[in-house]
């Protein structure tokens, strides 16, 4: 198999990145790096438990997009989320605060991004 060049340093590899500092585990940051580490869960935990309770498996929508079910215990985008009210990146201070969370779907959660 010829050698390629790596896709952000040039140098020759197998694959389209080397082994180096340039392999796709450091291009993306541990959710623990991020703060969305063990208080985070427990948190998010927390609050999506009483969400069900409350209110059952639905997502309270988000802008655009009405309140929807979302399949219990789902993954991918109908997997119900804690969702930061003011981002983390806007008031990092208010990361682990339980009264700036929400709870979204993943699908919501994704669209909303890092808008208040």
């Amino acid at each position: 198999m010829a050698l390629k060049p790596c896709l952000a340093c040039g140098q020759p590899t197998r694959g389209s990145r080397c082994g180096g500092k340039c392999g796709t585990a450091s291009y993306r940051a541990s959710a623990t790096s991020k703060g969305l580490g063990r208080q985070h869960q427990r948190i998010a935990h927390q609050l999506i438990s009483d969400w069900v309770a409350r209110y059952g498996w639905v997502c309270p929508g988000w802008n655009d997009f009405p309140p929807h079910p979302v399949v219990p215990n789902a993954t991918g985008t109908q997997q119900l989320t804690a969702d930061h009210i003011i981002p983390r990146t806007v008031r990092p201070d208010l990361m682990h605060e339980s009264s700036n969370y929400a709870v979204l779907c993943r699908g919501c959660n994704s669209h909303k991004n890092d808008r208040v």
